[in-house]
């Protein structure tokens, strides 16, 4: 009976004398066998927790510690899942299943980590910490301060709940953002396809192929949920408008082109249900929905660099390809950029030109030195691999899915040109290398939701070829391929990415301990610092990067004299920047920085071992923090002009 579940609705009736299971007692045996499986999965993912050793790290991130049981917990959810959205089981269900998806892909770290991970979070804690201590920004200290909404808002929320710090729940950031995207792209992909599988099954593709890691409490994840909710927003409730000759004339050309596509062989035919039709008169709604839009718009500008310029783009695709009123919004939006880089960031940004990047670059230049070198550890070069396999696969799964809705008739120019729009920055802005990355972020949703078309369709319909029993094979098996790709891919640097308790302890010593403008010296900046308010105070540098003749360096005794000259020059450089006339010098050496040394191959464990040994057996340095996975050297000898 169970398996009757997968059968196809065509299947041979009932031998005579049978009698056919009721409505009602196939939609009970259909709930008892989702709950059993989603039972089982919870149970699996529990029983996994606690055999994962986070201490055994490898270099292939967080897979080289996950048992069996987690992955056979991946398989089962798979596999329920495509019987949730074979059989239609409704909305519940689909909630649930992709419920329990985030909880087992990005609940996992924090429940068997002991602090946040990523060195980065700490930076944002500081910030927000700085916002609740002193009241304000400080625009001189850095870009935070310069786009400062995302802290902002953070300190309201922390001081509205009377939390002491922010630690506690930056942890579950992901699990929270991740949530929220998918409740904000069922209401976008409602608006575009009217296929409730494909629209689920699209929520599917885009948690799984969401690896880059920008669901952190950052503010680009703040930026995209409101990136979701503008598109939302303005394709729901925008009045629509009727297009220019021109844009009738290729209106018909794309009418003729799926007519045609309609009438080849095998073109799927099967009624699909409309998408939710846009509004068709300018009132006093579509006025309050662009005032709503534009403080959205506001919020973002006001907390990243970046997510504007890409939120723009889709804006006008919107406005030029979806055809919503009014007009002149993109160039309103415009406005507001350009008035907040000119007039509340345009100091900072003059001084530090190299915060968004070069203009007009060379398209290899936008992606990172990480994702494209292959002559870093063993590990890492297998996580590459699987990360761009995977960014491969959904785009192959999105190309297929395209080509079925042309052949059943339907003009997806906007979902296209959604998707399309973020390509534009490849060639215009390096972002620190890292526009590759935004750019796949930003199109993921909408090449999602056309792969989600192509799994709804071998799920639920007949496929030339694939019989019933090779569907409930295939799409599972994608579906468990796509997640296991995510926990490689998505969670492949955890061998630096994990921050100890410990690391968190020691800088927050440093931060209430040290005089003013007094230098923390890191072998590599993978650390916790700047985690307080009054970072703005101190002065932070590291070794490996600002000097790398010692990359790969066995340090000796006659290196000292060399050192201590470095740490001085670096502490009266901030003596000058905040006009202090003494200050003192510390060196931090940490787990998570010897992990990242290592496998960035810019310093082995034994080298890193050969600089603490001469910091610790040198007379001019003492100990003033000491702890399983953090050290704190002081140089014993005040600083002065």
């Amino acid at each position: 009976m169970t398996f009757e579940l997968l059968a196809e609705k065509g299947a041979p009736p009932p031998q005579p004398g049978t009698q056919p299971p009721s409505p009602a007692s196939r939609r009970l045996l259909l709930r008892a066998v989702l709950g059993g499986l989603c039972a089982a999965v919870l149970m699996l993912w529990y029983v996994s927790i606690g055999r994962i050793d986070v201490d055994a790290i490898a270099d292939t991130g967080l897979v080289s510690v996950l048992p069996v049981t987690f992955f056979i917990a991946l398989a089962l959810l798979s596999v329920s899942f495509f019987v949730c959205v074979r059989r239609r089981a409704g909305t519940g269900w689909h909630a649930v299943h992709v419920g329990l998806l985030v909880l087992v892909l990005h609940g996992t770290v924090p429940v068997v980590y002991d602090v946040p991970r990523f060195a980065y979070v700490y930076k944002h804690l500081g910030v927000v910490d700085l916002v609740s201590r002193y009241g304000t920004v400080d625009r001189t200290i850095d870009a935070y301060n310069n786009w400062p909404g995302f802290f902002l808002l953070n300190a309201l929320f922390r001081e509205a709940s009377g939390l002491p710090s922010s630690v506690g729940y930056a942890a579950w950031a992901p699990v929270f953002f991740n949530l929220l995207w998918v409740f904000l792209l069922l209401a976008a992909y409602r608006c575009l396809v009217g296929d409730g599988a494909a629209r689920w099954m699209a929520v599917w593709v885009f948690l799984c192929g969401s690896w880059v890691g920008q669901d952190y409490l950052a503010p680009q994840a703040l930026g995209f949920a409101l990136y979701l909710a503008i598109v939302a927003l303005a394709l729901a409730y925008l009045p629509a408008r009727a297009g220019p000759a021109l844009h009738r004339r290729t209106g018909r050309l794309g009418d003729g082109l799926s007519g045609l596509a309609a009438r080849l062989p095998g073109a799927d035919r099967t009624p699909q249900p409309p998408a939710r039709p846009p509004a068709r008169v300018w009132d006093g709604r579509a006025r309050l929905v662009v005032a709503v839009l534009l403080i959205l718009f506001g919020a973002v500008v006001a907390s990243h660099q970046l997510s504007p310029l890409l939120i723009l783009a889709a804006v006008v695709v919107v406005v030029v390809v979806a055809r919503r009123r009014p007009w002149w919004l993109p160039l309103v939006m415009a406005a507001m950029v350009v008035a907040w880089f000119g007039l509340v960031a345009g100091d900072f940004l003059l001084a530090n030109s190299g915060l968004v990047g070069d203009v007009g670059q060379r398209p290899d230049e936008a992606i990172s030195e990480g994702l494209s070198d292959l002559t870093t550890a063993p590990g890492q070069v297998r996580v590459a691999i699987v990360s761009r396999v995977l960014s491969g696969l959904v785009w192959l799964l999105g190309t297929v899915g395209l080509v079925l809705r042309l052949r059943a008739g339907h003009r997806d120019w906007t979902v296209v040109g959604l998707a399309l729009a973020p390509l534009v920055f490849i060639v215009a802005v390096s972002y620190g290398g890292e526009m590759l990355f935004r750019v796949y972020l930003f199109s993921l949703p909408w090449v999602a939701l056309l792969a989600g078309v192509a799994l709804a369709a071998l799920s639920t319909r007949s496929v030339a070829g694939v019989t019933a029993w090779g569907r409930a094979v295939v799409t599972p098996l994608l579906l468990l391929v796509l997640a296991c790709g995510l926990v490689v891919a998505g969670y492949g640097l955890e061998k630096v990415n994990r921050i100890r308790a410990d690391e968190v302890a020691a800088s927050t010593w440093f931060y209430d301990n040290v005089p003013d403008a007094s230098l923390m010296m890191l072998m590599v900046g993978n650390f916790p610092s700047r985690l307080e308010g009054n970072y703005g105070r101190f002065q932070t540098n590291s070794l490996l990067v600002e000097e790398p003749r010692y990359r790969n360096h066995t340090f000796t005794a006659a290196d000292v004299p060399r050192l201590v000259r470095i740490l001085e020059a670096y502490t009266r450089f901030s003596m000058e920047v905040r006009d202090v006339p003494e200050a003192d010098a510390y060196f931090v050496l940490s787990s998570s920085q010897a992990d990242y040394a290592d496998l960035y191959r810019l310093a082995t464990p034994e080298q890193v071992d050969s600089l603490e040994a001469v910091l610790a057996s040198s007379p001019l340095f003492e100990v003033v923090y000491s702890g399983p996975d953090a050290r704190i050297y002081r140089l014993q000898r005040v600083v002065e002009p």
